[in-house]
């Protein structure tokens, strides 16, 4: 073989490798599946899409039927929130309450007399319908994840807490940046009390028996208001039934002169915001009565 040929096999040998990468280069790839490429809606737990759209995505529909201005909602955020935590094994939902709850929600939202700059009253259907599955001493991100009785103390924006019993009264407490609770609309679950009696100004506070001399419900124990100043096992009173002084009556309605007046609407007379439903009454400067604003557009304001 002549020197010739053999350059010729070397320069080949060389040039193949270059060729292949080059082709190989030019070859398109189809990417793997990752959680980027797939669609949203397959990220979403199902669950936890239903009960989001129960408590936030069919109240803003409903308003926007009544306003005819389009309503925000916290939808997906709640959702996002109520998946993780599935996904990490921390709370377990039930498709039969979360049924209860749209059902129940569906009937409260009929017609538009519930309007007002506030979500609509949650009702009772969708109450405790996320069970915590995380013991006493594990690390939490939410109180719900924890297990009844339990409370995710030490639950901060930038770090997670732990899974702990509720404080002793005269004990510290604080109200943690608990996102999944406030998405889920259940702050104030009963099953994960931060303190044996309530939280106030930084402090447990022992609630009052039933009998107690009181100022609020908010100082009563659990299914006891106050009424009449006493905390009682009784139901706050509603229209058209006795109240006494500043005691607060049921929702829709406030205390006038001794007894339980419903709230009024837009263009009422009214002298202090709490009697309308927009909660706003609209006066001219030094005026001791003005109207009820209308709910619609209260309900649309930016809030401060």
């Amino acid at each position: 073989m002549s020197v010739w040929h053999c350059r010729l096999l070397v320069g080949l040998a060389l040039l193949i490798p270059t060729l292949g990468a080059d082709a190989a280069a030019q070859t398109p790839k189809t990417p793997p599946a990752s959680k980027a490429t797939l669609p949203a809606a397959a990220l979403e737990d199902p669950l936890a899409l239903r009960l989001c759209d129960a408590l936030h995505t069919l109240p803003a529909k409903r308003k926007q039927e009544c306003c005819g201005a389009k309503t925000g909602s916290l939808a997906t955020v709640c959702t996002q929130e109520l998946t993780a935590a599935i996904r990490r094994g921390a709370v377990s939902l039930e498709a039969a309450k979360i049924d209860r709850c749209a059902a129940e929600t569906e009937r409260q939202l009929e017609g538009c007399s519930w309007v007002s700059p506030l979500q609509p009253k949650r009702p009772a259907a969708c109450t405790g319908l996320i069970g915590g599955r995380l013991q006493a001493g594990v690390a939490c991100q939410s109180s719900l994840e924890c297990s009844d009785g339990l409370f995710c103390k030490g639950l901060s924006p930038i770090g997670a807490g732990v899974c702990r019993p509720p404080a002793e009264p005269q004990n510290r407490c604080e109200a943690p940046a608990d996102n999944l609770a406030a998405f889920v609309r259940s702050k104030d679950d009963p099953r994960h009390p931060e303190c044996k009696g309530r939280c106030v100004k930084g402090q447990c506070l022992a609630v009052l028996p039933e009998g107690g001399a009181c100022l609020s419900s908010a100082s009563c124990a659990d299914g006891l208001n106050c009424i009449a100043g006493r905390c009682q096992a009784l139901s706050l009173p509603r229209v058209g039934e006795p109240c006494v002084g500043k005691t607060g009556c049921d929702a829709g309605a406030y205390c006038d002169a001794g007894k339980c007046a419903a709230v009024k609407g837009a263009g009422e007379a009214c002298a202090m915001p709490f009697e309308c439903r927009a909660f706003a009454c609209a006066k001219a400067p030094g005026a001791a009565t003005g109207t009820c604003a209308d709910p619609c557009v209260a309900a649309s304001a930016p809030r401060p």
